[in-house]
């Protein structure tokens, strides 16, 4: 240990080259962190200082900077076995040697005043586990850094609001000197309605659907087919979806069918309602295909793919969604599904209501789908359910008159074109029907002109 610590201040003070001399730091931490004589905190302040002096050193903070920043370069390190034992992580794994180094990796990070965060959980971890190159890993590091930075930032905006509304209540206060004061947390008329009250009486209308409202199936069958990040997307949508048909008014009785509970699509769920797995949570969650649960009749699978356009909702009909949330490819998975399976297909007729423009995408999103069936549902019409389509691929009526001016344009172009066809068509039906009335051997320039 002394002696890597002579070879790391003898280095610096000969060459001062700060990639190299981080090696020797990196080196040195990870002695610290497997010897069984310094604890934790020894090798983390070792580091810290060291590589602040190592910043100072090579020019990219200043001493003062570097010894005594704004905060901290360096927290308390995480535990790598306590991290290990809450991902489930077995002793013979090799993944227990790659978080090793991966924290090695984030403290070092830390140190060169990288942008990380100063705070990791154990899904974070997970995370970077996952994650096969240092420049995603870096990448999701920034990404956890700007997030804790908004969150502090919106948690300082809410105490400054919560001071600022204290401070205007008690000035209204003390300009009203009456025995009685009336509003919120005083004499008032109105019985206050809690958050907890409201959602409580919109799960007793999604209980209600339960038992006698309209089938709506998300198929969730796709998980191999897309990647972690759109299983992710997919499972946020999921939950909007649920959130939006808690709100209706006469809501879907919605199930998730071709589940796999071991899954990312579950896991993700999990994380963002921890009570969806409850018996009394009001979602059906289901391992079986939807071709068990309704006749084949009753089924129909809203594609974007097909030719099929839907007309009228049908209150009779169960209607299928593909949870699938393709962000490049946009590969006909539904489509595939539902010809395989032999069930009807339909599509939302959005060409026929709405001006689409050339950059318009027909796959919409799970929440968009869910509120056009449910005001579909609700009885009203194409024109106003299509309202929740994405507006970024419409046109405006600025860009409908210049596509209506260029239409125009070219039609005109046609048909001048056509026009110089067809008298250039004409001019040679002329041309040859006067060679054919010429005598033989006369007139021509071939023939020879009589005397």
């Amino acid at each position: 240990m002394l002696v890597l610590l002579a070879i790391l201040v003898y280095y610096i003070n000969q060459h001062g080259s700060f990639q190299l001399t981080m090696l020797y730091l990196a080196s040195i931490r990870f002695c610290c962190l497997s010897h069984q004589h310094y604890p934790h905190l020894f090798s983390q302040s070792l580091t810290t200082m060291l590589g602040r002096l190592l910043l100072a050193r090579s020019g990219r903070l200043g001493l003062v900077a570097a010894l005594c920043p704004r905060r901290p370069l360096c927290t308390q390190p995480a535990d790598p076995e306590r991290v290990s034992e809450a991902l489930g992580l077995p002793e013979s794994d090799e993944r227990r040697r790659q978080l090793h180094l991966i924290m090695l990796e984030y403290s070092e990070m830390q140190v060169s005043g990288s942008r990380v965060p100063d705070s990791m959980s154990n899904y974070d971890w997970g995370e970077l586990l996952r994650l096969g190159s240092y420049s995603a890993r870096r990448k999701y590091l920034g990404y956890l850094f700007k997030r804790e930075k908004s969150r502090e930032a919106d948690a300082e905006r809410r105490k400054r609001k919560a001071e600022e509304r204290r401070e205007k209540l008690a000035r209204e206060l003390e300009s009203r000197p009456s025995h009685i004061r009336y509003g919120l947390g005083h004499n008032t008329i109105f019985h206050r309605v809690t958050d907890t009250t409201i959602k409580s009486w919109e799960e007793q209308r999604l209980y209600t659907a339960m038992r006698f409202g309209q089938p709506l199936v998300m198929d969730l069958s796709f998980e191999p087919h897309m990647t972690r990040r759109e299983n992710k997307n997919t499972a946020q949508q999921l939950t909007m979806l649920f959130a939006n048909n808690r709100s209706a008014l006469d809501p879907f009785d919605l199930h998730l069918c071709n589940v796999n509970p071991q899954g990312e699509i579950m896991e993700f769920l999990r994380r963002v309602i921890p009570s969806v797995e409850e018996p009394g949570f009001p979602l059906h969650l289901n391992r079986e295909n939807y071709l068990d649960l309704y006749p084949k009749e009753r089924l129909v699978y809203l594609t974007p793919h097909c030719r099929n356009e839907l007309r009228e909702f049908d209150h009779d009909a169960v209607y299928v969604v593909g949870g699938v949330v393709d962000l490049v490819k946009g590969r006909p998975l539904s489509l595939a599904k539902a010809k395989k399976e032999g069930i009807k297909m339909a599509k939302l007729p959005l060409q026929r209501y709405l001006n689409v423009g050339p950059s318009f995408s027909t796959s919409l999103t799970l929440v968009a789908m869910g509120q056009i069936l449910l005001d579909l549902q609700a009885g009203a019409g194409w024109e106003h359910a299509l309202r929740h389509v994405p507006r970024r691929g419409l046109l405006t009526p600025e860009q409908q008159q210049a596509q209506a001016e260029r239409q125009q344009s070219r039609l005109q172009s046609l048909q001048e074109a056509a026009e110089r066809r067809r008298q250039r068509w004409e001019r040679a039906a002329q041309q040859a029907a006067g060679e054919r009335r010429a005598p033989p051997g006369g007139g021509g320039w071939r023939g020879a002109r009589p005397r």
